[in-house]
């Protein structure tokens, strides 16, 4: 007669290292799946977010670019001497001052210091400045571009050149406004100086370390026909009988 009793363990059959396997398996796998969704979750999140900048300048550049071609009446028409347009902030500043780019015209006296309004969002900065409007980076001058050029044409076909700018002015009162609301934008004229002369040719130079958007001056001078020359920073326009320069100085409210 058989009894039955207690079993005996069977040591070394790999059950426990089959145990241990699986939960080293499963704790592997898991930190995995958590390590990737945290890498996803950062590299996406970086990427929505220089995404969501990256078009809030582009909308910036056309707003101001829209805004530059209403405020550009006072230039192209003399019988308007008040035009106004709207500029969404959007966590931006917008703001109004004297010193900005200076422009030696070689057929005047005087230096021309070009006041600007310039909307900035973190080192991101757009200038509607002498008529053209520029995109730069805070303290990197070459970095600028053109985006709308100033009335600055060369032609040497009719031997004539033309250099029309608005020269904002704040009369020292420079405002500055933040947040994210729509602010509109008045700009108003106070004179306008004209200037026609016989000459065999015409510079324009931009004075050193006067500008945040050298590099963009730069390209809308070669762009209206003007020969750049980058060691003298220089546009000179050959061969020009006649030249004729207007300069509107205005006032920007807001």
């Amino acid at each position: 007669m058989t009894g039955i009793g207690p079993r005996e363990r069977n040591e070394g059959n790999g059950t426990d290292d089959r145990a241990v396997s699986e939960v080293i398996a499963f704790v592997l796998v898991f930190a995995i799946i958590i390590g990737s969704v945290g890498i996803l979750y950062m590299t996406g999140f970086q990427s929505m977010t220089d995404f969501q900048e990256g078009e809030q300048m582009r909308n910036a550049e056309r707003a101001m670019s829209a805004l530059g071609e209403n405020l550009n009446d006072i230039q192209r028409n003399s019988g308007i001497q008040e035009r106004s347009g709207e500029l969404s902030l959007r966590g931006g500043t917008v703001s109004t001052t004297d010193g900005g780019t200076e422009l030696n015209i070689s057929v005047l006296e005087d230096n021309v210091t070009l006041g600007s309004v310039t909307y900035q969002q973190d080192s991101s900065l757009i200038a509607y400045e002498g008529g053209g409007v520029f995109r730069g980076v805070e303290g990197e001058p070459d970095q600028s571009v053109v985006l709308d050029r100033p009335r600055l044409t060369c032609n040497t076909e009719s031997k004539t050149a033309v250099i029309s700018l608005i020269n904002i002015s704040s009369d020292g009162d420079e405002r500055s406004i933040g947040g994210d609301d729509t602010v509109e934008v008045t700009i108003v004229e106070n004179k306008t100086e004209v200037n026609t002369e016989s000459v065999e040719d015409v510079n324009i130079t931009v004075a050193d370390d006067s500008s945040s958007y050298r590099n963009g001056w730069s390209r809308a001078l070669n762009q209206s026909g003007w020969e750049w020359d980058d060691d003298n920073d220089t546009g000179t326009c050959d061969d020009a009988e006649t030249v004729t320069v207007r300069i509107v100085e205005a006032k920007v409210e807001f």
